[in-house]
């Protein structure tokens, strides 16, 4: 996966390692060469533990998740609503929420 979101800091030399803990360090290495923080050691990461593992691929995907951004056409395509200038995040999710009940004669803005 690290090879796919950046070839030219992960190579797949960790592949064909043998070892578990030193293709678990190479692959760590290359995490590092792209960015990601180090936040996760190689034991760490053999030990299998959903949660350090889902921090670690969370903190891939923050350095380079490799979407493509989407152009204005795709935006208005999609209907994406861009209305957070007003409110907090509370008023703006109880507004939504309200809105996509369909209640008849209510519509909050």
């Amino acid at each position: 996966m690290l090879n796919q979101l950046d070839p030219a800091n992960c190579s797949l030399d960790a592949i064909n390692e043998a070892d578990d803990e030193a293709r678990a360090t190479k692959m760590l290495a290359c995490a590092t060469a792209m960015g990601v923080e180090d936040c996760i050691g190689a034991r760490d990461l053999l030990k299998g533990n959903a949660k350090v593992n889902s921090v670690f691929v969370a903190a891939i995907f923050n350095c380079k998740h490799g979407l493509e951004e989407l152009t204005q056409a795709e935006i208005e395509q999609a209907g994406i609503i861009d209305d957070d200038i007003e409110g907090s995040r509370e008023e703006r999710a109880f507004r939504l929420w309200i809105n996509s009940m369909q209640i008849e004669n209510c519509f909050v803005e």
